[in-house]
C-alpha cells in the first residue's frame, strides 16, 4: 500500500497573495510546512500540487530546488489536480494537506492515517468535527474514492475544495472523524491573513526546538502562557474560503 501526502499550494491566494513563499525565519513558509511533514513515519511520498499558471513558477522553483516533488495542474480545479497527481504517483491512499498550515504536526498526520486504516473508512478527517487547532487539518482519502469524486463532481465548490462533495451530501461512503481528547478548535494557527502570518512567525521564533519540530501541544502551552498573541487574529473565523466559494457559486 502506497500512502502519499499531496499539499495544495498556490501564490495567487485571494486573501493573502504569495503567502506560501514568504519567509518564516528566512525560510519560505511552504518549506517550513514540508520540513515538518517529512517527519511523518507513515508517508511514502510528499508532493506539492500547484497550478500551471506563471504566478506559481517561483513557488515551483523553490520546491523543486529544495528536493521536493511537484505536480502542476489546473488552477481552479483542485480536485483534478489531486486526482491526476495521485494517479501519476500510483497512490492507494492520499493525505490532503493545504499550504496554509505551516505548523502541521506529523504525529497528528500519522494518527489520522492509522485511524483511517484501522476503521477501514473511505475518508477520514480531523476537521469535520473540529477539535484540533485550525491549521492542523488532515484529511485521508482512498484513491478509488478520489477517482469517483473526480468523475462525478461538477459543482465549482466541489472541484475547488476537493472533498466537499463527499461529506456535504448523502452518499455511500464510510466517513470517519478523528478527534482530540480536548477541544482546541478555537486556536487559529492557519495562514489566510497577514495577522495569521505574524502569529506563526512569533511561534517559530519562541519555540526554536531542534529542526523546529515542536508539537501542537507545545504551541498550545505557549499560547496559554502568552494569551496576548491570540488577539492578533481573533477576528477571523474558520473555513472562510469554503464559505466564500459557496456564497459566490453561480
Amino acid at each position: 500500500m502506497k500512502i502519499i501526502a499531496i499539499v495544495q499550494a498556490r501564490s495567487s491566494s485571494r486573501r493573502f497573495k504569495n503567502k506560501v513563499i514568504l519567509p518564516i525565519l528566512d525560510r519560505p513558509m511552504i518549506l517550513r510546512l514540508l520540513d515538518r511533514l517529512t517527519k511523518s513515519k507513515r508517508l511514502d511520498d510528499i508532493i506539492i500540487a500547484t497550478s500551471t499558471e506563471s504566478s506559481d513558477d517561483l513557488l515551483s522553483n523553490i520546491v523543486t530546488n529544495s528536493g521536493y516533488n511537484i505536480y502542476r495542474g489546473e488552477l481552479q480545479d483542485v480536485l483534478a489536480r489531486y486526482y491526476h497527481c495521485s494517479k501519476a504517483a500510483k497512490a492507494d491512499v492520499i493525505v490532503r494537506v493545504t499550504g496554509d498550515c505551516p505548523l502541521i504536526d506529523p504525529v497528528i498526520v500519522d494518527n489520522v492515517i492509522k485511524f483511517h486504516l484501522d476503521s477501514k473508512a473511505d475518508y477520514t478527517s480531523n476537521a469535520l468535527d473540529p477539535t484540533f487547532p485550525d491549521g492542523f487539518d488532515t484529511e485521508v482519502i482512498n484513491y478509488s474514492v478520489l477517482k469517483e469524486l473526480h468523475q462525478t463532481m461538477t459543482k465549482a465548490v466541489d472541484r475547488e475544495h476537493v472533498t466537499h462533495g463527499l461529506y456535504s451530501t448523502d452518499n455511500h461512503y464510510l466517513i470517519s472523524s478523528y478527534r482530540s481528547d480536548f477541544d482546541y478548535s478555537h486556536y487559529r494557527l492557519t495562514v489566510d491573513y497577514k495577522e495569521d502570518f505574524e502569529l506563526i512567525n512569533i511561534l517559530f521564533s519562541h519555540l526554536q526546538t531542534s529542526e523546529y519540530t515542536f508539537t501542537y501541544q507545545q504551541i498550545i502551552n505557549f499560547l496559554n502562557s502568552n494569551p496576548q498573541y491570540l488577539l492578533l487574529n481573533k477576528q477571523y473565523s474558520r473555513n472562510e474560503g469554503l464559505q466564500y466559494s459557496k456564497n459566490n457559486e453561480v
